[in-house]
């Protein structure tokens, strides 16, 4: 078999962009194997370190919180030998899954409400690891366009964190709509413009926005999930100078503004992430994840989809 040929020389953006062509999600699922010159590799991860610290273990549940304090339900009792899922809980299905483990929909028997219940890898080797998500959606404070927080505990050496349940995530949704109106890409801008703002009055930064992080209601509102990447700028900034840094976590590069790579961290790299999460959105684009490609996006060359574009007219370019 011959050897794939290599790009010679010092290529620019623009002379590489003839040789490599972004391509839609929808050409994409007609191709087996993608083909053309292997793309140089672009860090990807947010690196973060702390300290290993201990922590108890607990056969019975115990709430986690470190603002307010927040009850467990009245109609659990640690005495019987049923975890807090199964005394409080009902109709459990497993709905999603992913690194940091499991969601649940549950019916909760006080309320007959449903809830997302988030169940944690017990994988952790930190204190700040394993309860820094607690602590975040703390910080956030409850807001119509943030996906609600309202329980953690641990239990059995897990965290369960009780979060609003929501229809679907804009990433599921768009698999299945390779086109989506421009009213409604109005409406998942502002609707996610006016969580941002609430972040950013309070100096936090999500670090994480893109499709599979931005939920549906069931009445079409739209709003920002997923905080375990969030960010206190305050306390950033105080660490940092003290020659220390937050936790180990790992953002997705398609959607990462390139000065994060340099621990650059300011509320315009969320502005890039929701700005590029549209056009992916209105041009059914495949975002790169890495190479020639990733740069562009990032050095004001766009890509020809977006250019011819008629259903969404809002100059995205400007985010």
């Amino acid at each position: 078999m011959a050897a794939r040929k290599r790009i010679k020389g010092n290529l620019s953006l623009t002379e590489v962009s003839t040789r490599q062509k972004h391509l839609t999600k929808k050409e994409l699922e007609l191709r087996n194997t993608c083909s053309g010159p292997v793309c140089p590799p672009v860090p990807m991860k947010l690196r973060r370190s702390n300290g290993k610290e201990l922590f108890n273990f607990h056969d019975y549940a115990v709430p986690v919180y470190f603002q307010k304090e927040i009850p467990l339900s009245a109609i659990y009792k640690k005495e019987l030998k049923l975890t807090y899922m199964e005394q409080v809980f009902e109709n459990q299905v497993k709905v999603g899954e992913g690194s940091f483990g499991n969601v649940y929909r549950a019916r909760s028997k006080e309320d007959n409400e449903y809830y997302a219940i988030k169940v944690a890898k017990n994988n952790h080797t930190s204190y700040s690891e394993k309860f820094g998500e607690v602590l975040r959606l703390e910080k956030i404070e409850e807001h119509e366009r943030c996906v609600k927080y309202f329980l953690a505990w641990e239990e059995q050496g897990h965290l369960y964190i009780q979060l609003e349940l929501c229809m679907t995530s804009l990433d599921k949704y768009a698999q299945q709509n390779h086109y989506i109106p421009e009213q409604q890409m109005w409406d998942i801008l502002i609707d996610i413009l006016e969580a941002l703002k609430h972040l950013h009055n309070r100096n936090l930064i999500h670090l994480d926005i893109k499709p599979e992080n931005i939920m549906i209601t069931s009445e079409g509102i739209y709003k920002l999930g997923d905080f375990g990447l969030l960010l206190d700028l305050n306390e950033f900034k105080n660490k940092k100078n003290h020659h220390s840094s937050v936790n180990v976590s790992e953002g997705d590069s398609k959607y990462l503004a390139a000065e994060v790579l340099q621990e650059i961290y300011t509320t315009a790299s969320d502005v890039f992430s929701l700005g590029i999460s549209m056009l992916e959105l209105a041009t059914d684009l495949m975002l790169p994840t890495n190479g020639p490609l990733w740069h562009q996006l990032r050095s004001g060359i766009y890509p020809k989809l977006f250019e011819e574009s008629k259903y969404f007219t809002i100059n995205i370019l400007a985010m």
